[in-house]
C-alpha cells in the first residue's frame, strides 16, 4: 500500500513534466512557467477541501474519550457494525495499554532499539537523496540537449523520463513482500552502480572536453555512444524507480 504513494507521486511528476513541455513557448497572455505554478492550485484546493471534510482518525478520537464518534467514523469506512465495535473495543485496550506504559520521552527515542531504527530510517532517506537521481532529473535535459546537440532532444528526455519513473514503481508494488525489502534495495543499488559506471566510462571516453571546459556534441566514439548514454540513464532511473525510490518509504513508514 505504501508502495503506491511512490506510484501517485511519479504520476504527479509526469502530469507536471508534461505540463511544463506543453506550456513551454507559451508568452502570452503569461509565461508558461506561470501557468505551470497556476496549473498546481487544482490539486492544492482538492488537497484543502479533502482536509476539510475528511474525518478524524478513530485512534485519535478515542484518545480524547470521544468513543462514540470514533464508532461512527469506523462504521462510516468499514460498513460492517459488528466488526467494528471489535476493532473499536481493540483500538481502546492499546490506548488502555499506552497510558499503563506511562507517557514516552526523548530518552527512549534515542536509546535501545529505537536508536538503531531511526539511525536506518535516516541513513536511508540521505543515501537516497544523495544517489545521484536528483542531477539525472533536474540536468537530464540539459545532458541531452548537449548529448545530442539539440534542444528538442533535452524535451524528449523530460517526457521519457517521466514514463520510465512510473512503469519502474510498478515491480516494487507487487516485489516489496514477495522478494523483501533488503533484496530489491540490493538489486537497485546494484543496476544504479554499474548504469553509472557504463555513463562515467563511456562520457569519459567518447565525449571529451574541449580547452575551455565545455563539452563537445560530437562523441569520438561514434552515434552508439550517444544511445549508450541514453540507454544508461533510462535504466538508472528503472533500477532506482523499483527500489530506492519506493522501497525506502516503505521502510521507513515499518
Amino acid at each position: 500500500l505504501i508502495s503506491i504513494y511512490s506510484l501517485a507521486l511519479t504520476s504527479g511528476i509526469m502530469v507536471a513534466l508534461v505540463m511544463a513541455l506543453m506550456l513551454e513557448n507559451v508568452d502570452r497572455p503569461m509565461g508558461g512557467w506561470r501557468w505551470v505554478i497556476l496549473g498546481q492550485l487544482i490539486p492544492g484546493l482538492g488537497l484543502a477541501i479533502g482536509g476539510v471534510i475528511m474525518p478524524r482518525s478513530p485512534r485519535w478520537l478515542v484518545s480524547k474519550g470521544r468513543y462514540q464518534d470514533a464508532l461512527d467514523t469506523l462504521i462510516a469506512v468499514r460498513g460492517e457494525e459488528e466488526d467494528v465495535r471489535m476493532e473499536l473495543a481493540q483500538i481502546c485496550r492499546e490506548r488502555e495499554a499506552e497510558e499503563a506504559s506511562g507517557e514516552p520521552s526523548w530518552v527512549e527515542f534515542f536509546s535501545g532499539d529505537n536508536l538503531k531504527l531511526l539511525g536506518i530510517g535516516v541513513a536511508l532517506q540521505l543515501i537516497q537523496q544523495m544517489c545521484g537521481l536528483n542531477a539525472f532529473m533536474y540536468d537530464g535535459p540539459a545532458i541531452f540537449q548537449r548529448v545530442f546537440d539539440s534542444a528538442h532532444a533535452g524535451r524528449l528526455f523530460t517526457a521519457v523520463s517521466g514514463v520510465v519513473n512510473i512503469l519502474s514503481t510498478l515491480p516494487a508494488i507487487f516485489l516489496v513482500d514477495k522478494k523483501g525489502r533488503c533484496a530489491l534495495l540490493m538489486w537497485s543499488a546494484a543496476g544504479m552502480a554499474v548504469c553509472s559506471g557504463v555513463l562515467a566510462f563511456v562520457g569519459d571516453m567518447c565525449f571529451p572536453l574541449n580547452v575551455d571546459e565545455s563539452a563537445d556534441p560530437e562523441a569520438v566514439c561514434g552515434e552508439w555512444a550517444k544511445w549508450v548514454v541514453t540507454a544508461s540513464i533510462c535504466l538508472f532511473i528503472f533500477n532506482f524507480g523499483y527500489g530506492w525510490g519506493p522501497v525506502v518509504c516503505t521502510y521507513c513508514a515499518e
